[in-house]
């Protein structure tokens, strides 16, 4: 029976420890998560304190911005003064309202943040919830378990107790029928019998400190009882600190829209501003200042256009002076080119008169070299006449491209004036140009929505990766200790198997020095008694005993059966259950 208490129990330490380890956990768990949420309480307690800040900061600037409203209206200044202070009291509140509305982005994204956080620690408390419900339903049926087990036991203790009655009167029944022994077996007998109560001894150590072991894990349950109240009491706490949140959000909401509708009581006073401004505006374009202006404006641009004119003017001047020059020039070189061709014309006339006069006569050979180097001169003069000829042409060419060159730049300076002419023009709300720009606008702020978006999805998923990488590894923390946890039990198994093998191995070998029946039925007997066996004793068929002992005991376990015979004993144990057992036990380690 005691094996078996012993393999009971250490599954229930098994089974509490796994217990205390969860539990431990959930506790660690829980107090991160109270951290986490005290450190979300004091940093929307820190906002809270800067809204507050901001918010008598905007109630000044509005009292700064009526007093200088009412300081420019109140007291006598120029139109221009009164337009240029409120150009620049517009520019700044338009600065400023640019600040606000940024913030008010920020704190808007960072409410919505919150809020997300906010149902994520409620998923998390309600989980925590189960789990704690979890842990108190596993906490009742250890205890019942445990219950069952003492109730077991008391069963066993009557068991024992009924077969030592019977083994006392089994006894006395054969001391009666054998008779009296001598003092020497007596002896041995008392000896062996010592031996066994100090076996019995150890054996009761070992109930003690399984009992002493109960009692700590009691003592650790209560502990676990005492520190699951105190959680309860901590989220009590948490609950009461949510509450404060909440108040906080609402009170921060109404003051959003009161910070709103001032923002719309302020828009109005803006409008209102923007519309005199239009109509002082208005006024002052009919104004005779701004005439001026224009007209000193236009002064300069048509006295530029005069002066560009001039210089346009002087250049074709020069060009056409230079171009009559040239003209002369060819018409003086053609003149002389005439005169020289009628000379020559005269010349060749003079010389075929002159020729015809002398054919008859013989000429010599100077006067013939004389004719030819005249020839051959007035022919080279009339080559230069024509190079000079055609230097001229190319002159006269080059003036006249010049000229139109001149001509083209006055008309592209005629078509930059328009252009800057329509630049200084005012353009109107139905120009293409302005819808160019809404539309770029427009789709600026459409493109900005989806990068924030894709931004706030993208911490999204990290943050989820994150928290699967974070699970994995404790999941994989729990798989290694479970794995510890079992290699020991298993360790602890087969020592406990060995110390019993050994155990039985010493009383057969103390059954086999003993000779006589009597006393090796008394310790067969007890070992049924002890460990529960089946046994058969079955004595040898001779004329000096013929007496026969059966003696079967039967139990819930029937771990093996033992066939005795004096002087010949054979053993048969069967480890299939013990085996079996210690399977089904690794199998609801692995299940718990």
């Amino acid at each position: 029976m005691y094996p078996k208490t012993k393999d009971c129990l250490n599954d229930i330490l098994s089974l509490l420890s796994l217990c205390v380890f969860s539990i431990k956990t959930a506790l660690v768990n829980t107090e991160n998560e109270l951290q986490r949420a005290r450190n979300l309480i004091n940093e929307l307690k820190t906002t809270m304190m800067t809204k507050q800040q901001e918010l008598e900061k905007l109630k000044q600037r509005h009292e700064q911005i009526l007093d200088r409203k009412y300081i420019i209206l109140n007291e006598k200044f120029s139109i221009d003064e009164k337009l240029s202070k409120f150009e620049k009291l517009m520019d700044n509140e338009q600065k400023y309202q640019n600040n606000l509305n940024y913030q008010y982005k920020k704190l808007s994204e960072t409410l919505f943040l919150l809020n997300n956080r906010l149902l994520f620690i409620h998923k998390q408390e309600k989980q925590y919830e189960i789990d704690n419900q979890a842990y108190h339903n596993q906490i009742h049926n250890m205890k019942n378990q445990i219950n069952r087990l003492d109730q077991q036991l008391l069963k066993q203790q009557e068991l024992i107790y009924h077969q030592d009655f019977q083994k006392q009167t089994i006894d006395r029944r054969l001391s009666r029928l054998l008779g009296e022994k001598t003092n020497e077996k007596y002896s041995e007998f008392d000896l062996k019998i010592r031996e066994l109560q100090n076996e019995y001894e150890k054996k009761k150590y070992q109930y003690d400190q399984l009992q002493n072991q109960i009692k700590i894990l009691n003592e650790e349950l209560r502990m676990i009882k005492r520190d699951f109240d105190q959680l309860i009491i901590d989220k009590n706490d948490l609950n009461e600190k949510f509450l404060q949140f909440d108040l906080y959000i609402t009170l921060s909401e109404k003051l959003i829209k009161k910070l709103n509708n001032e923002k719309e009581d302020y828009l109005v006073e803006e409008n209102l501003l923007n519309i005199e401004l239009k109509r002082l505006k208005n006024i002052l374009c009919d104004s005779s200042e701004i005439n001026s202006n224009l007209e000193q404006q236009q002064i300069e641009l048509q006295k530029a256009i005069k002066e560009r004119r001039m210089e346009v003017q002087a250049n074709s001047h020069l060009f056409r002076l230079r171009f009559n020059d040239e003209r002369t020039k060819k018409d003086t070189i053609s003149a002389e080119l005439a005169m020289r061709i009628t000379k020559v014309s005269k010349l060749k006339q003079r010389y075929e008169t002159f020729a015809i006069i002398l054919n008859t006569e013989k000429l010599n050979e100077d006067n013939v070299l004389a004719q030819a180097q005249y020839v051959i001169k007035s022919a080279q003069m009339k080559e230069d006449l024509l190079k000079q000829g055609d230097q001229l042409e190319a002159l006269v060419i080059k003036a006249e491209t010049e000229l139109r060159a001149l001509e083209n730049t006055v008309q592209i300076l005629k078509w930059n004036n328009t252009d800057v002419k329509k630049n200084f023009e005012k353009l109107n709300d139905s120009s293409p140009e302005i819808n160019e720009m809404n539309e770029l606008e427009e789709h600026l702020r459409a493109v900005t929505e989806q990068v924030k978006i894709r931004r706030k999805l993208l911490k999204e998923f990290v943050d989820r990766h994150d928290s699967i990488k974070r699970f994995q590894q404790i999941i994989r923390q729990q798989r290694d200790i479970q794995d510890i946890i079992q290699d020991e039990l298993d360790i602890d198994v087969r020592l406990q198997y060995e110390t019993n093998k050994k155990i039985e191995q010493q009383l057969v070998s103390l059954c086999l020095t003993i000779g006589d029946d009597k006393n090796v039925v008394d310790i067969v007997e007890q070992l049924s008694a002890e460990q529960s066996f089946k046994t058969m004793v079955k004595p040898s068929m001779t004329q000096s005993n013929k007496k026969q002992y059966k003696l079967e005991k039967k139990s819930s376990s029937s771990l093996s059966t033992i066939n005795i015979i004096p002087n010949i004993v054979n053993i048969s144990i069967d480890s299939s259950s013990r085996s079996t057992t210690s399977e089904s036990r690794r199998s609801s380690k692995k299940s718990t």
